[in-house]
Parts: structure tokens; sequence; C-alpha cells
């Protein structure tokens, strides 16, 4: 899935593309922040961060095809192997560190190399309905 199908996803079940719930949570944001994404997959989210002026980003994916996709898709994005439950970076690397989709992350994990302690996990493609956006999803 690119991240124009997966916002085309959004728009159809939910009323609302991804990147436009990005917009709404993250673009106050100042766009030279340090994100993580753990469990980035093939990098679409963090694509979509991009497209919004995100510069310094970062995903951390444990599975080596997704990893392999992810770097040939992500320009300008740096991805890394590894796993949510022994991250390889050292506390206060990340100014924003979430998962996108990932259940196997827990709030330590992440808390310790983010630099502030604001936690977010965003479903991956099938997220609950979200209240503001349109109310009940359309998926069955």
């Amino acid at each position: 899935m690119t991240p124009e199908q997966l916002d085309a996803l959004w728009m159809k079940n939910y009323g609302i593309s991804r990147s436009a719930v990005n917009r709404d949570f993250l673009g106050a944001l100042p766009k030279d922040i340090h994100i993580l994404e753990v469990g980035c997959n093939i990098g679409n989210q963090l694509l979509l961060l991009q497209e919004l002026g995100f510069s310094n980003l970062q995903g951390l994916e444990i599975q080596d095809y997704a990893l392999e996709l992810a770097r040939r898709q992500g320009r300008g994005i740096q991805f890394s192997q590894g796993s949510a439950f022994n991250l390889p970076f050292a506390d206060d690397s990340f100014d924003l560190v979430f998962t996108s989709g990932v259940r196997a992350t827990g709030e330590k994990t992440a808390r310790s190399i983010a630099a502030q302690s604001v936690i977010f996990s965003a479903p991956n493609t099938m997220p609950p309905p979200l209240p503001g956006y349109g109310g009940e999803s359309k998926m069955k």
C-alpha cells in the first residue's frame, strides 16, 4: 500500500485522510524535531509526515522484507532494523516516538528514548472511529 492508497482508504472508511489527521495532531510541531516510528513497516506513515514538511525522520522495523521496501521508497528517511523490546537508540534521542498499528511496544520502551513523555499510538489501516472525524466507521 502506498501513502496515497493509505490516504484513500482512510478517506473512504472515515471521511478524512490519514494526512489530514496528521496535520490536525502534529501540524503545529516544529518541522525539524526528531521523530521515530517504532514498527514502521514499509514507511508509509513516515512518508506522509515527510510530505507535511518533517525532515528528521527515522523508522525502526524488525522484518527484513518490509525494511527493504521502506529503504527503497523512503527518500531522506533513515531506517534501522531492530526490535521494540530492545531499541538501538540512546535515551533522549528523539523528540517524538510513536507506533502505528504495532501492539507489541510498551509505554516504558518508547518513553525511555523520547526527550518528552508524549506518547501516542496511531492505528495502522483499521482505526476505530475518530471522534470529530465523521463518527461511525463504515467498515464491517
